[in-house]
C-alpha cells in the first residue's frame, strides 16, 4: 500500500508562486515606497555579473547660449553610466526542519510564508547595505549628510537639517521614510512626535495596504532596522525619497525540492539573483557576486550624478 511522503505534500512550483508574491511586503524598504522594481529585468536575465542601469537624473542642469553659427559644445553621458553588481543568495531547509508543518492544513502555504519572511528579510539585507556602502563617499565628501551628535539625539531639528543638505533638491525626500535603528524611533515616541497613519496607497505605496497603521514623523515613514551601521558610538539614520533605490531580477526567487535517499531526507532549498542600487551612484568594485560586506565597503561605489543633490538619500547622525 502506498502512501504519501512529505516530498509529495511540498510543491515547487506553488512555493515558488507564493514566496514570489508575498515577500515584497516582507521587505521593509520594498514595502514603504523606497524602493523602485523593474525596468531592466531583460538586461540582466541575459547573464553578466554587473549590469548598467537606467539613467536617473543626471542630464546637465542647465542648456547653451549659442551664438549664430557657432557650434553646440557637446558632452560626454557615458561617464555619468551607474553600474551595479548582480548579487546572488541561497538558502535551504531539511525536512527534519520543517517536520512541525506536517499537521498544518496547507503545508506549502505555511512552508511559503516562511520561506517569504526569510526571502524578505534577506533582500532588505542587501538593500540596506548596497544603499549605506553607496552613501559612504557621499558621507566622507560632506554630501547628503549632517552629524548633530555633538548637540544630541534625533529631533525635528536634526531630521530637517539633514533633509536641507539636499537644498532646493529637498522636496524629493517628501513621502519617503525615515530609515533608523528602534532606539532612534522610541526618542521620537517619547517626545510625542511619531503619528500613526492608514497606510494610504497614494502616500505610502500599495504595499503599505496591508501594514495598517504606519508610524510617520514629519511627513516620513518611520522604518526601522537594528542592523544599521553606528559611526562609534553614534547612531546612523537615513531619510530615503520615494524610488531612490532600484532592485531588478536576472532571476527571481525560485523554490526547488530534492529527495537525498542517502540520508532519507527531503530537502527544500530557495535561491534568488538580484541588483539592488542606490540611484546616482555607481559600483566600481571589482568582486563579483560581492558579499554583503563588499556591498557596505565604501571604496567600491562612487557618486555619478552631476550633483548630490540629485542622490534622494541623506545621512543623520545622532548620539
Amino acid at each position: 500500500m502506498s502512501s504519501t511522503l512529505t516530498s509529495n505534500v511540498y510543491d515547487p512550483e506553488i512555493l515558488t508562486d507564493y514566496v514570489t508574491a508575498k515577500f515584497y511586503t516582507k521587505a521593509p524598504l520594498i514595502a514603504s515606497g523606497a524602493v523602485s522594481k523593474g525596468d531592466v529585468d531583460g538586461e540582466i536575465s541575459q547573464g553578466g555579473t554587473t549590469v548598467k542601469m537606467p539613467s536617473w537624473n543626471i542630464a546637465m542642469s542647465s542648456m547653451q547660449h549659442k551664438a549664430e553659427e557657432a557650434e553646440i559644445t557637446m558632452s560626454n553621458l557615458q561617464d555619468k553610466q551607474e553600474n551595479s553588481p548582480v548579487i546572488h543568495r541561497y538558502a535551504g531547509i531539511d525536512i527534519n526542519d520543517l517536520a512541525t508543518l506536517q499537521s498544518k492544513d496547507d503545508p506549502n502555504g505555511e512552508a511559503g510564508k516562511q520561506i517569504a519572511n526569510i526571502v524578505g528579510i534577506d533582500v532588505n539585507y542587501c538593500l540596506r547595505n548596497v544603499m549605506e556602502g553607496a552613501m559612504k563617499p557621499l558621507i566622507a565628501a560632506t554630501e547628503n549628510y549632517y552629524d548633530y551628535s555633538a548637540t544630541g539625539t534625533i529631533n525635528a531639528t536634526a531630521v530637517s537639517t539633514a533633509a536641507q543638505t539636499l537644498g532646493d533638491f529637498r522636496p524629493n525626500l517628501k513621502g519617503g521614510i525615515l530609515y533608523c535603528r528602534s532606539n532612534q524611533e522610541n526618542d521620537l515616541i517619547v517626545l510625542g512626535a511619531v503619528t500613526y497613519a492608514q497606510g494610504a496607497p497614494t502616500q505610502f505605496g500599495n504595499e503599505a495596504l496591508e501594514m495598517g497603521t504606519v508610524p510617520t514623523f514629519m511627513g516620513y515613514i518611520v522604518v526601522t532596522d537594528d542592523v544599521i551601521a553606528k559611526d562609534g558610538s553614534d547612531f546612523r539614520s537615513y531619510i530615503i525619497g520615494r524610488e531612490a533605490m532600484f532592485i531588478s531580477w536576472q532571476r527571481k526567487v525560485l523554490v526547488e525540492k530534492d529527495r537525498d535517499i542517502k540520508t532519507k531526507k527531503d530537502e527544500i532549498t530557495w535561491d534568488y539573483h538580484t541588483v539592488c542600487h542606490l540611484k546616482g551612484v555607481s559600483w566600481k568594485g571589482t568582486a563579483t557576486n560581492p558579499t554583503i560586506a563588499q556591498l557596505a565597503t565604501q571604496t567600491n561605489w562612487e557618486r555619478k550624478a552631476e550633483s548630490a543633490k540629485l542622490v534622494n538619500c541623506v545621512c543623520l547622525q545622532t548620539t
